[in-house]
This record gives C-alpha cells, structure tokens and sequence, in this order.
C-alpha cells in the first residue's frame, strides 16, 4: 500500500468516527463521559504511540479509564496497519490491551473508538499544555461555573424588572448546605418553597460526594418537607446562578468595615449595576411587637385566606417598609433626594442635609405598640 492511499484510508476512516455514531448506539458511554463532565483531572496530551501532541483525542468503547487518550490518526494508522498485517488476526486496543474484536477484518474502526467530547470541547480554549507542559488540566469545576453563568441564570434584569420595590433585605448571608460558609456565588434553588440559597463551592462538592451521578442519586440540598420529597436530579428547571443576587453579595464583600457578623444588608437595584449600591440599614427588629406581628398572621375573610408579606407606605419623600421581621424605613433615599433638590443658592454655599431622624408614633400607626426612632447614621 503506497503512503498516499494509506493517509487517503486514515482520512476517511477519521471522518466516519468524528461522525459520532458509536456515541448514539452506546448509552452506556454517553453515560460515563457525562459523569466526567464536571471533573477534575489531568490529561496527558501526549501520544504513545507517535510522541506527538493529541490534536483529536480518542479511546476505545471499553476502555475503563476517562483520562487517557490518544490522537484519531495515531489510533486509524495503528488499526489499519494492523489490519493490513495480520487480516485474520483479533484486534487489542493499544490503550486499554482488552480485545475488541476476533478478526480485524470484519472490524470497521467507526463501530470501536469515539472522540472525547468534554476533553474535545475545552482543550482548544487552554492550550497550555503544547508549551511544554504536555499536560491538560481539564477543569471541570470552572466548566460547570461557566454553564451556569451562561445557560443555568436568572439574568438580573429579568429579576429586577419583576421587583415590586427596588430595595431587597438579604437576610440569607450563609449557605444552606455549609452554615459556616458565607453565599459568594449564589444559586438559587428555584421549587424550594423558601427559595434557598446553596453556594456554588458547596453545590460542587455535594457533587462530588454522589459522584456526579445527579440522575441515579439526587441531591437534597434543603430540609424543607418539600426538598427533602423530591431531590434535585437535573440542573435545568431546579437550581439557577441569580445573577443579580451575585452583583449584591459581590458589592456587599467590597466594603472595608462591613460587618461580618451581620444577618442581613440591603441592597438598592438601579437600571444598571454602576447605579446600585449597598445602603446602610435602618431597621427595626419587630418580631417580639404582638401587636405588630398580627398584621403578617393568615387570617380568613368571608372563606378566603389573606397573609400579607409586605406592606410599603409613602409618607412624602420616605418609604417605609413592613415585614415580618420589622420596619425598614429608607432614609438614605430621602437624604439624597433633598440633596439633590436643594437650589442653587443653597448649594452655593455647600448646604446638604447630612442626617435625617424620622419617629413613628403608636399613637398615628395603630399596628405597633411602642414608638420608634430611625436615623440616617444607625
């Protein structure tokens, strides 16, 4: 056989694999390359049979281990060598040595070997390991940050444009799974009834620890009655990265002398994220007012069942807030609004309020027992 006819049959063959036939007929390998999806390993890029660097890394349907490879050529030349040689011959793949089939004749090399998709998808966005290094670090855990960012996301103005108000308590600041670890990349829990809140660091190690496999084991991140009747087996349509509570936590960690032993802060979603910002709180903690609590308590009006979960009130320029935790009254809104209304004049001379103090009365608002002071310096 001369070398052109040879390299014309390694072309042809090479077509037929990278067709992914094989990859559609056997469930069973589609079933552990998606258990590798999300990894971390190492591979060596480098091939054994021709010591050169794997363009188009592939393996044979019984090869046992995910992290070895070698290039398609290097593995066509191999069998069609060994075909041309030894006809009636069985043929052992040069990776795993398990026999693939009892006479290399009646073998088509497109039925035998696949290419590695997850290794195939990224290797050509890192190529570090042609510098040398020979090494690919296939990063899994990144991979899966990656998808979330870009396909499993609740994007910030979709959640911002359904805000009824713009200022958001967090009062989740700590993982569900992890209760020492704080929410640095938030996901979201999308059927818990609570919507908690998983950190991706936790999420991928609960991963690790079912060994990837979502389908077969589930994960119960939540204790709810609800999470804990039906695991999470599938990422789409069960847990999402939320963008916008993302841009909160990140702005929230920049501050210098945030408190870390805070319970919650609030955040202010303008139309852009330059806009937002973290604002100091005003909050009063009601949970002890009875008088106060029996706003949020379900209550039954002519057959039809009413609890309310927040009540706004504007008095003028000031809005405040009702919750089953207590008053939130947004007087840094306020204090900026004036500063920026103030006249010329005024402003000639460098007037701006610095503080505002703001009371409410029981003896006006009927649904607290005491009365409440709030300053724009708590």
């Amino acid at each position: 056989m001369q070398y052109q006819e040879f390299q014309k049959i390694i072309q042809q063959q090479t077509i037929l694999v990278t067709q992914g036939g094989l990859l559609q007929e056997e469930q069973n390998i589609s079933k552990q390359l998606n258990l590798y999806k999300y990894r971390n390993y190492q591979v060596n890029m480098i091939d054994q049979l021709t010591q050169l660097t794997i363009e188009y890394p592939v393996r044979c349907k019984l090869c046992p281990n995910l992290e070895v490879c070698m290039d398609i050529r290097s593995y066509i030349a191999h069998f069609t060598n060994f075909k041309k040689m030894f006809p009636t011959k069985g043929y052992v793949c040069p990776l795993c040595n398990q026999q693939l089939g009892q006479q290399i004749l009646r073998m088509n090399i497109q039925n035998y070997i696949y290419l590695d998709p997850n290794i195939l998808s990224y290797m050509f966005k890192d190529m570090s390991y042609t510098n040398g290094i020979n090494i690919f670090e296939y990063k899994g855990e990144q991979y899966l940050w990656q998808e979330f960012n870009y396909r499993y996301k609740i994007k910030r103005e979709d959640y911002v444009s359904d805000l009824y108000q713009r200022q958001v308590v967090f009062r989740q600041l700590f993982c569900i799974v992890n209760k020492e670890l704080r929410i640095r990349q938030p996901l979201i829990l999308q059927k818990c009834p609570d919507r908690k809140i998983v950190d991706f660091k936790s999420f991928y190690q609960e991963l690790t620890k079912i060994n990837f496999d979502l389908e077969k084991q589930g994960l119960i991140l939540c204790r709810c009655n609800y999470c804990n009747r039906n695991p999470i087996k599938f990422i789409a349509g069960q847990i999402y990265f939320h963008e916008a509570f993302y841009e909160a936590f990140n702005k929230y960690y920049q501050i210098e002398h945030n408190n870390q032993n805070e319970s919650h802060f609030t955040y202010i979603f303008a139309d852009t994220e330059i806009d937002s910002q973290i604002i100091n709180d005003v909050v009063e903690d009601l949970c002890q007012d009875q008088k106060f609590q029996r706003m949020f308590r379900r209550n039954t009006i002519k057959g039809y069942s009413l609890n309310f979960q927040m009540v706004q009130i504007n008095i003028g320029i000031f809005s405040i807030y009702l919750d089953y935790d207590g008053i939130y009254v947004d007087l840094v809104s306020a204090k900026n609004h004036i500063n920026s209304t103030i006249n010329l004049k005024q402003r000639k001379y460098h007037f701006q309020i610095t503080k505002i103090d703001f009371q409410l009365s029981n003896s006006i608002f009927g649904f607290i027992s005491n009365n409440y002071r709030f300053s724009s310096d708590q």
